[in-house]
Formats: structure tokens, C-alpha cells, sequence
């Protein structure tokens, strides 16, 4: 048995007989058998062998089973540890025994050029130019399935390794791969770059008709994540790109773009289409749409400054002027029927009023003058009778006048919280002397608030057996 050194979850299967007639055994207890492996010049390692769970369970170190007692009878398989196969020695004897069984030995040479290829041990320089080429490769014998999972990664391939050059014409088409065999994730960031195709690489005549269509990218598979900030500027595009993107727009005869709802039925053509913003303001005539609708605000807007008088060349200096005056006057007049000549006044706020009437258009045919007389006379009246220091009554009136039976009832009785001061305080607290709460000492008489607690006045008293003496209260 011929293995590579470091090789690791080696598995062999042995032949185990009895050692009297040579009988395959098909049902040996495992755990009762030995495993051993000797390498060169080395001491012997002996483990216990436990049971696999299924003769396909996944390699475990120092384990065992039958195979199939019925189709392989005296087949077992057994796992041996990493240990037995590292690089350093040629050979490693592996040895199974056990008391029911004649041992049985397997000698494995560990052979260094077996080591498996990998990018590492394969470099650059050691195949020669050339020698891997479209001819030396049967047609279908690289597929998909003949690389392992990232077999081929940027690490594996030196710089420059991959170019047209290397490729003959056609030799990878749709076709030649496996369906997602190239994703985002097989891809290095900056592996693609424009240094990595010749100029004229990829044209119009290197993709098919239809090859690039929605079918092609998943959903999301372009977004802003995938376009690198600035990845589209003017550098990206050609000199004359944006004087076409905008010949192709702004240039363009609106009138074959005019399908309902589009930016050049808004603004187009209006013989093709009615419904335009150009016809609206440009060429509609009065009566129209916009062009109507202006003449119409400009008419009423005529009308109402001549309905409100405000182009005139009335004298509004001149007659603001008096008003104000004359406001000034009335302001004094009435603020505290005050005596001054009303008559003169009113008859210039008449006046003033007849011009600011003539001048705001309302002028009527009513008998002001006869009105404005009537409102004089009960002026005069009214400072007749209220004066000018408040409503004056004849004497010859305030006689036949007397107190009301209830009258004195009007007066407020609250109880005074000290000695009394005013007449109405005085005839309560009189009353509080003789039917409130009083204490009497001999030297001193006090009277209380209606809580029985708060002395409101107090006097000293004195009786020498001749005179009673009552002090004044305070």
C-alpha cells in the first residue's frame, strides 16, 4: 500500500480469518481486537479499537466495524490516527490482532512524490511556455465538475497568467461554462479592471444579439452598492457623449414623442396636439386659455380701481389734515364732558365730513343738515343736565324725601375684629357687649370674636366698696 506522508483519516479494510481453519470471521466483537502500527525504526503504538455506529460513518480514529457479514464475510473496516502516516520515516506497519483471529499485518510505504498539487507546489515557472495549450486538451475534458470548489482563485493564478493571448478564438463561449460557474463571490475585488482587457476586447461584435438582457443580472444585481462612487463620469464616457444625449432630447422634434402624459406632449408641438404647454402660453389667442384668463384679471383689475376711487387727484393731503384736527377736538370734547364750543365743532366735523363723502363717491341726497341740527340739540341738552361735575339736583327737589322702613337693614353689620370706628361698628359692638361672650375680673373687662378665643377689646375696671371705676377700651 503506496500513500503520501502527512496524509491524514486513513481508512483500511482487512481480510479476518480464524487462525485454526482459515473461516472468515463475520462476527467479531471489535472492541476485543487490537490495532497497532510500527513506523520505521520506531516503537510499536497499540490503541483499543471502539465501534463505528455504520460501516459508512464519517473516519474516527482508532475505530472499527464489520462490513457487510452477509456479501463481504471476514471484511471489517478500521480507522487509524494521523499520527501513523506523518512525514519522517518510508514505511509504517499496520497490524490488527486479537484472540479469536490470526493477526494480520499491512506494510505502507509513504512516498514523497505523491504529495497532492496544489498552487503552492505547482509554481509559475515550472511548466514551460506554451505546453498546456486549446490542442493539448480533449474537447469536454475541462468541465465544471473536473475542478473542486475554488480550485481557481486569484491567489492560484500569477499576475498576467490569464490574457487574449492565452485563449484561442472562441475557446470560452456561453456554452464551455457551467451555469453560475462565474459569481461575485469567484471574483477578487479590482480582478476586472480596464487593464485587464486588450482594447477592443469587449465591442458590439463580442456579444450577441440578446446576450445582456433583465434575464441576465439577478434582482439587485446592479445598484447603487455595485457603482463605485464616480465609476460613471465624463472621463467614462466618450468626448461627444453628452453633446448626443442631448441632441437626442432636447434636440429632438417633439412632435413624434407625444404620447399622453410625456414630457413632450406637455411642452410639444401644438398642431399635432392642442393640450400643450407651448400653445398655452404662446401661441393661444385671447380667449383661449392662459391668453384669457390675463386679459380677464387685467379688465377686472380696471374695474376695481375705479370702483374704489384710488386713481384720483382729490386733495387727501388737505383733507386728512382737518379730519385729523378735528379728531383731536372730539377726542378733547368727549374725554371728560369737557364745555368746549361743540356747536363750532360740529360744524366743521360737518364739513369736513360733506367733503370726505364727496370724495369717497358716497354722496347722497339725505337732509344731513337737518340731522346734524337734531344731534346738537340733544348735546345741548345732555351737558345741561350732567354738568360738569356730575348730575346736579335742584333744591327745590330734595325735599319730601324719607328713610324707608328697611333702610337701616342696607347698612352692613359685620362684627368688628377691634374697637369700633365708624357709626354703623359702633352700634354692632354695643350689641356684642351685652349678648357676645365678656369676661369680668377685678381688674379687667374683655370682649371676645365670635370664635370665643380672640379678646377684640379690653378695659380695666376697679370698686373700692364706694365707686366702680371702667376704663377706657382698647
Amino acid at each position: 500500500m503506496i500513500i503520501a506522508p502527512d496524509s491524514v483519516d486513513v481508512t483500511t479494510y482487512w481480510k479476518l480469518v480464524d487462525p485454526a481453519t482459515g473461516v472468515p470471521e463475520t462476527a467479531l466483537d471489535v472492541t476485543a481486537l487490537d490495532i497497532t502500527y510500527i513506523r520505521d525504526r520506531v516503537a510499536a503504538v497499540k490503541a483499543d479499537v471502539t465501534a463505528l455506529a455504520a460501516s459508512d460513518s464519517a473516519h474516527g480514529d482508532n475505530k472499527a466495524i464489520v462490513v457487510d457479514a452477509t456479501n463481504a464475510p471476514g471484511v471489517y473496516r478500521v480507522d487509524w490516527p494521523d499520527a501513523a502516516f506523518a512525514a519522517g520515516v518510508a514505511r509504517v506497519q499496520l497490524v490488527v490482532n486479537g484472540a479469536a483471529i490470526d493477526p494480520a499485518v499491512i506494510e505502507v510505504e509513504l512516498l514523497p512524490f505523491l504529495t497532492a498539487i496544489t498552487g503552492a507546489s505547482v509554481a509559475v515557472g515550472s511548466i514551460v511556455n506554451d505546453a498546456i495549450t486549446a490542442a493539448s486538451i480533449n474537447t469536454g475534458a475541462l468541465t465544471a465538475d473536473a475542478f473542486a470548489a475554488d480550485a481557481i482563485v486569484a491567489a492560484t493564478l500569477a499576475t498576467g497568467a490569464l490574457t487574449a493571448d492565452a485563449f484561442a478564438a472562441n475557446a470560452i463561449v456561453a456554452a464551455t461554462l457551467a451555469a453560475n460557474c462565474i459569481t461575485a463571490t469567484q471574483v477578487a475585488d479590482g480582478t476586472i479592471d480596464a487593464a485587464t482587457f486588450a482594447a477592443g476586447a469587449i465591442n458590439a461584435a463580442a456579444i450577441a444579439d440578446g446576450a445582456i438582457d433583465a434575464a441576465t443580472f439577478a434582482a439587485g444585481a446592479i445598484n447603487a452598492a455595485a457603482i463605485a462612487t464616480n465609476a460613471i463620469d465624463a472621463d467614462a464616457l466618450a468626448a461627444d457623449a453628452v453633446t448626443e444625449v442631448a441632441a437626442g432630447i432636447w434636440g429632438a422634434d417633439a412632435t413624434t414623442y407625444q404620447a399622453q402624459g410625456t414630457f413632450g406632449q406637455a411642452i410639444g408641438d401644438p398642431v399635432l396636439d392642442t393640450n400643450t404647454i407651448y400653445k398655452a402660453v404662446v401661441t393661444d389667442a385671447t380667449g383661449a386659455t392662459v391668453g384669457v384668463d390675463v386679459v380677464a384679471v387685467k379688465a377686472e383689475t380696471a374695474l376695481i380701481v375705479a370702483d374704489t376711487n384710488e386713481l384720483q387727484v382729490d386733495d387727501y393731503p388737505t383733507s386728512i389734515a382737518a379730519i385729523k384736527a378735528e379728531t383731536a377736538l372730539i377726542v378733547a370734547d368727549t374725554n371728560e364732558l369737557q364745555v368746549d364750543d361743540y356747536p363750532t365743532s360740529i360744524a366743521a366735523i360737518k364739513a369736513e365730513t360733506a367733503l370726505i363723502v364727496a370724495d369717497t363717491n358716497e354722496l347722497q341726497t339725505d337732509d344731513y343738515p337737518t340731522s346734524i341740527a337734531a344731534v346738537k340739540g340733544d348735546t345741548a341738552a345732555i351737558l345741561l343736565d350732567t354738568g360738569t361735575d356730575g348730575v346736579v339736583v335742584a333744591t327745590a327737589s330734595k325735599t319730601g324725601y324719607g328713610l324707608a322702613a328697611t333702610g337701616l337693614d342696607s347698612i352692613t353689620a359685620t362684627r368688628p375684629a377691634a374697637l369700633a370706628t365708624t357709626f354703623p361698628q359702633m352700634l354692632v359692638q354695643v350689641f356684642y357687649r351685652f349678648f357676645g361672650k365678656t369676661t369680668l375680673t377685678a381688674t379687667q373687662l374683655k370682649t371676645y370674636a365670635a370664635n370665643g378665643s380672640t379678646v377684640v377689646t379690653t378695659q380695666t375696671v376697679s370698686d373700692d366698696a364706694v365707686t366702680q371705676v371702667q376704663g377706657e377700651a382698647s
